[in-house]
């Protein structure tokens, strides 16, 4: 059974596995759960450099786990205690010259 809970989670290769095989009908209901729970369309070409979701998107699939943690958490307090999803380099000096022990 899919709840609202799995709703974001469901990929378009899950669809012939309940029932939808009929590739038009199964681009329409993929694209209107994205819009129903206001997740970003999938890009074929994203650059590793960029967060793998909007923060909406991470929240959803956070909120898609139960517990007594999951279901207390809130928009805010995902956003403000998780770090920055985007990876950043050390910030170094690339040309400091260190002494000789």
């Amino acid at each position: 059974m899919i709840d609202g809970r799995k709703l974001c989670c469901i990929h378009a290769s899950a669809f012939p596995r309940i029932g939808i095989t009929d590739f038009e009908h199964i681009k329409i209901i993929a694209k209107n759960i994205r819009d129903l729970i206001y997740l970003e369309e999938p890009y074929w070409n994203r650059s590793i450099a960029e967060p793998p979701k909007n923060n909406l998107g991470m929240y959803l699939e956070l909120k898609s786990h139960t517990g007594k943690v999951m279901d207390t958490t809130t928009f805010k307090q995902m956003y403000l205690n998780s770090p920055d999803p985007k990876w950043q380099p050390p910030l170094s000096n690339q040309c400091m010259i260190m002494p000789r022990n």
